[in-house]
Protein backbone atom coordinates (compact mmCIF):
# COMPACT_ATOMS: atom_id res chain seq x y z
CA UNK A 1 0.00 0.00 0.00
CA UNK A 2 2.78 2.46 0.88
CA UNK A 3 4.67 1.90 -2.36
CA UNK A 4 1.70 2.26 -4.68
CA UNK A 5 0.61 5.57 -6.10
CA UNK A 6 -3.00 6.36 -6.79
CA UNK A 7 -5.88 8.70 -6.29
CA UNK A 8 -7.51 7.16 -3.22
CA UNK A 9 -6.25 6.97 0.35
CA UNK A 10 -2.67 6.41 -0.79
CA UNK A 11 -2.63 9.78 -2.56
CA UNK A 12 -3.74 11.51 0.67
CA UNK A 13 -1.09 9.57 2.55
CA UNK A 14 1.57 10.62 0.05
CA UNK A 15 0.54 14.26 0.41
CA UNK A 16 0.95 13.96 4.17
CA UNK A 17 4.33 12.31 3.69
CA UNK A 18 5.39 15.02 1.26
CA UNK A 19 4.64 17.64 3.89
CA UNK A 20 6.74 15.92 6.50
CA UNK A 21 9.58 15.38 4.02
CA UNK A 22 9.50 19.08 3.27
CA UNK A 23 10.82 19.66 6.79
CA UNK A 24 13.82 17.45 6.02
CA UNK A 25 14.80 19.91 3.27
CA UNK A 26 15.81 22.30 6.04
CA UNK A 27 18.56 19.95 7.17
CA UNK A 28 22.03 20.79 5.95
CA UNK A 29 24.74 18.32 4.97
CA UNK A 30 28.07 19.80 3.95
CA UNK A 31 26.42 23.13 3.26
CA UNK A 32 23.77 21.71 0.92
CA UNK A 33 20.09 21.13 1.69
CA UNK A 34 18.98 17.52 1.87
CA UNK A 35 16.14 16.81 -0.55
CA UNK A 36 14.24 13.58 0.06
CA UNK A 37 11.07 12.60 -1.77
CA UNK A 38 8.90 9.49 -1.23
CA UNK A 39 9.72 8.13 -4.70
CA UNK A 40 13.32 7.57 -3.56
CA UNK A 41 12.10 4.94 -1.11
CA UNK A 42 10.08 3.22 -3.83
CA UNK A 43 13.07 3.19 -6.18
CA UNK A 44 15.38 1.88 -3.46
CA UNK A 45 12.88 -0.81 -2.49
CA UNK A 46 12.61 -2.11 -6.05
CA UNK A 47 16.39 -2.04 -6.52
CA UNK A 48 17.09 -3.90 -3.27
CA UNK A 49 14.40 -6.52 -3.92
CA UNK A 50 15.72 -7.12 -7.45
CA UNK A 51 19.26 -7.36 -6.07
CA UNK A 52 18.01 -9.98 -3.58
CA UNK A 53 16.64 -11.99 -6.53
CA UNK A 54 12.98 -11.45 -5.67
CA UNK A 55 10.86 -12.39 -8.68
CA UNK A 56 10.12 -9.42 -10.92
CA UNK A 57 6.47 -10.49 -10.99
CA UNK A 58 6.33 -10.26 -7.19
CA UNK A 59 7.97 -6.82 -7.27
CA UNK A 60 5.57 -5.66 -10.00
CA UNK A 61 2.57 -6.77 -7.97
CA UNK A 62 3.84 -5.13 -4.78
CA UNK A 63 4.47 -1.74 -6.39
CA UNK A 64 1.29 -1.83 -8.46
CA UNK A 65 2.64 -2.45 -11.96
CA UNK A 66 0.68 -4.64 -14.36
CA UNK A 67 2.07 -8.08 -15.22
CA UNK A 68 2.98 -6.99 -18.74
CA UNK A 69 4.69 -3.80 -17.59
CA UNK A 70 8.36 -3.60 -18.53
CA UNK A 71 8.96 -0.41 -16.58
CA UNK A 72 10.86 -2.19 -13.82
CA UNK A 73 13.30 -3.74 -16.29
CA UNK A 74 13.70 -0.54 -18.31
CA UNK A 75 14.21 1.87 -15.45
CA UNK A 76 15.10 0.29 -12.14
CA UNK A 77 17.26 -2.59 -13.32
CA UNK A 78 19.03 -0.39 -15.87
CA UNK A 79 20.11 1.94 -13.06
CA UNK A 80 21.33 -1.03 -11.01
CA UNK A 81 23.41 -2.31 -13.92
CA UNK A 82 25.02 1.12 -14.35
CA UNK A 83 25.85 1.13 -10.63
CA UNK A 84 27.40 -2.33 -10.80
CA UNK A 85 29.47 -1.30 -13.82
CA UNK A 86 30.79 1.74 -11.92
CA UNK A 87 31.74 -0.43 -8.95
CA UNK A 88 33.52 -2.89 -11.23
CA UNK A 89 35.45 -0.03 -12.84
CA UNK A 90 36.48 1.36 -9.45
CA UNK A 91 37.73 -2.09 -8.42
CA UNK A 92 39.76 -2.38 -11.64
CA UNK A 93 41.24 1.07 -11.09
CA UNK A 94 42.11 0.24 -7.47
CA UNK A 95 43.79 -3.00 -8.45
CA UNK A 96 45.99 -1.08 -10.92
CA UNK A 97 47.03 1.36 -8.20
CA UNK A 98 47.79 -1.40 -5.70
CA UNK A 99 49.77 -3.54 -8.18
Amino acid sequence: MFLRGGTSQSAKYNKKSGKSYKDIDDLVDFGRPVHIVPHMFRHSFVSVMADKNVSLNVIREFVGHSEDSREIEKIYLHVMQKGKHKIEQVMIDLSKIIS
